[in-house]
């Protein structure tokens, strides 16, 4: 094989897996480089810049992005190269796009268009007419994002692009909606869904069902809105995009509370992907959903907590983004003082530079509060342990970090303990429940974590090498909490407090997690039921 088809070779993988493994297209991309330059081939080398390029755009690192499509852009503009400079310009305006520089990103696109020969590459002419839609999409200009929809709708039909079609219907009837033409805009969706479907792509099929969910819940039709909504969630999960998922998670949290169900389930989920993969902008609108939730609700101190959360997560996002545009303007500037060496350029690039600077010091200021605040989102207020959200948190950091734990899971439920609280009240009921997480915390230590599962029962789990280690550690917690021997009524000789247990020992990774915390919880019931103050585990079979 000659050097000339490796390289093709190398791109074409790189091109092909770039939005399912962005680094793996960059690392292929960047070997066609290295050969592209020690067999002299400049040509070569500029397109494996510009896949480069678009690897970096996939993993939303835009300014190193930036860096290298401005030089492809420079070696195919040396060799007049019209095809690479109108791919390259491309992808610049869609970085300037993703950093709200539309004024940018239009100029490339428009400049593109101009230049590009009629029915010459009609898949890339269709994009940009539906990149400039976006654009005005963006600036609230719906006639003329609609014009340019309809521009690329139509070379697509021309051509026979059915996946670009697809994708601008979708983005027609996100017009319709936000125009509250809700009919329109399921005609769209439909005709979107339509072509999806011919096709065994899960992740288009599962946007534009969620979006279809979202349009039959305006119409009212509850029935095909959740039918819609499922389907979703089943594809959506099978393919594993994290992104889609908190997209439909959010449509369904809303959907729950506009028929009277609990959203509270969908909101956390969607939180704790959005969280585990940085997707700030939506973490941001879910703080705020949750607090005029919890407000609606009259809990007022749970509201007050996500609006301070949504507040520093706003401001975060401010100052990542100013940080962002600043280094994209850096790449700019050092990109045009290559051209034009002028002491004014000079002192803008040192000036940026400090900008840069201090937006990054504001920025780690912001992410310590926000660090703060998240916390106080993932620890129970009463016993400083984790709470439920916190348990499936650091669950999840721990088994995505090692694969799989080994140990035993653990359910702890303090045996009648509303005629506790009925004979002592609250106040003192609190004082009980802090002093058995204290207790449990200390035996738990740092072979695993504990929290707050709810009420007056905890969940902890604890590294353990076999069956018998996991159940000494369940009875001497059992034993521990009965020798401190606190009284469980007011009557002369009083039984003292005790917990019941139940575990789970194996290994645990994301796909039994559940089914290990259900087992769990089925030997506490075990417990429970033979008498409470007793210990039963099992072994995940």
């Amino acid at each position: 094989m000659d050097n000339k088809t490796k390289i093709e070779q190398l791109l074409e993988h790189s091109k092909k897996i770039a939005n399912q493994n962005p680094q793996e297209s960059y690392d292929h991309a960047k070997s066609a480089l290295e050969l592209s330059k020690a067999t002299h081939q400049p040509l070569s080398y500029a397109y494996s810049l510009f896949h480069m390029a678009y690897a970096c755009r996939v993993m939303s690192d835009y300014s190193r992005g930036l860096e290298l499509a401005f030089q492809a852009l420079e070696i195919f503009k040396k060799y007049d190269n019209a095809k690479g400079i109108l791919k390259v310009s491309n992808i610049i305006g869609i970085i300037y796009f993703y950093f709200g520089a539309f004024t940018d990103a239009l100029d490339y696109f428009m400049s593109s268009v101009s230049k590009i020969e009629k029915d010459s590459d009609a898949n890339l002419e269709s994009s940009l007419y539906n990149n400039i839609g976006e654009i005005y999409r963006m600036a609230e200009d719906y006639p003329n994002a609609l014009m340019y929809y309809e521009k690329g709708v139509e070379i697509c039909e021309t051509h026979s692009l059915e996946s670009n079609k697809a994708v601008i219907h979708l983005n027609i009837g996100e017009i319709y909606y936000l125009q509250e033409k809700y009919e329109a805009s399921y005609d769209e969706l439909m005709k979107s869904y339509t072509i999806v479907m011919k096709f065994n792509d899960m992740i288009n099929q599962g946007e534009a069902e969620t979006k279809l969910g979202r349009a039959m819940q305006m119409k009212g039709d509850y029935v095909a809105a959740d039918r819609y909504y499922k389907s979703a969630l089943d594809k959506i999960t099978r393919v594993n995009n994290k992104f889609y998922l908190v997209e439909l998670l959010m449509e369904m949290a809303k959907f729950n509370e506009h028929t009277g169900k609990n959203p509270l389930n969908n909101w956390n989920e969607a939180l704790e992907y959005a969280i585990s993969n940085k997707l700030d902008n939506k973490v941001c609108t879910i703080y705020k959903s949750l607090s005029k939730y919890y407000e609606s609700n009259f809990m007022y101190e749970k509201a007050l907590t996500y609006h301070k959360a949504y507040h520093v997560k706003e401001k975060e996002i401010d100052a990542v983004n100013l940080s962002k545009r600043l280094e994209i303007l850096s790449v700019e500037f050092q990109y045009f003082k290559e051209k034009e060496r002028t002491k004014k350029i000079e002192l803008l690039t040192n000036k940026l530079e400090e900008d840069v600077k201090i937006a990054n010091e504001e920025l780690n200021h912001l992410m310590a509060i926000n660090t703060i605040l998240q916390k106080e989102t993932l620890i129970d207020e009463l016993t400083q342990i984790y709470n439920r959200r916190g348990l499936d948190r650091i669950f999840i950091n721990q088994i995505n970090e090692t694969g799989s734990l080994t140990g035993v899971i653990l359910f702890i439920d303090i045996d009648h303990f509303k005629t506790y609280n009925d004979t002592f009240g609250h106040i003192q009921g609190d004082v009980c429940l802090k002093v058995l997480s204290e207790n449990i915390k200390a035996i738990v230590g740092d072979k695993g974590f504990v929290g707050r599962y709810g009420g007056e029962e905890f969940l902890c789990f604890i590294r353990v090498n076999s069956w018998q280690e996991a159940f000494t550690i369940a009875e001497k917690l059992r034993t521990v909490i009965e020798s401190l021997s606190i009284p469980s009524s007011k009557e002369l000789s009083p039984t003292k407090v005790t917990i019941s247990v139940g575990g789970c020992f194996g290994r645990i990774d994301s796909t039994n997690l559940k089914h290990c915390t259900s087992l769990a919880d089925q030997e506490l019931y075990k417990a429970k039921d033979n008498g409470r103050n007793k210990v039963f585990v099992i072994t995940l079979g």
